[in-house]
């Protein structure tokens, strides 16, 4: 879908999917193909899951339970941040 998308900023997705499948698979397939685009992963894993320590050195990490202004914050400030970066 995100080739039918120019105009997204940023993508949030959890940690874990279903079937067991990562959430890193999809995050790092779209860094790959769209280094611009910020994303964000959300988990309500343990804080020392190996998964989740792999997941913090390369995307901001939302942590469940969020409320609706944590969540509001945090996608701006990613937003925010990718601006600044760019040229």
């Amino acid at each position: 879908l995100l080739p039918t998308m120019p105009d997204l900023e940023i993508v949030m997705t959890d940690l874990m999917m279903p079937g067991g499948m990562s959430g890193l698979d999809p995050a790092d397939e779209i860094r790959l193909r769209n280094p611009d685009l910020s994303i964000v992963l959300t988990t309500g894993r343990d804080p020392q899951d190996e998964l989740l320590a792999r997941a913090r050195s390369t995307y901001r990490i939302l942590r469940k339970p969020y409320s609706q202004r944590t969540l509001s914050e945090r996608l701006l400030r990613e937003l925010m941040d990718r601006s600044k970066q760019s040229p």
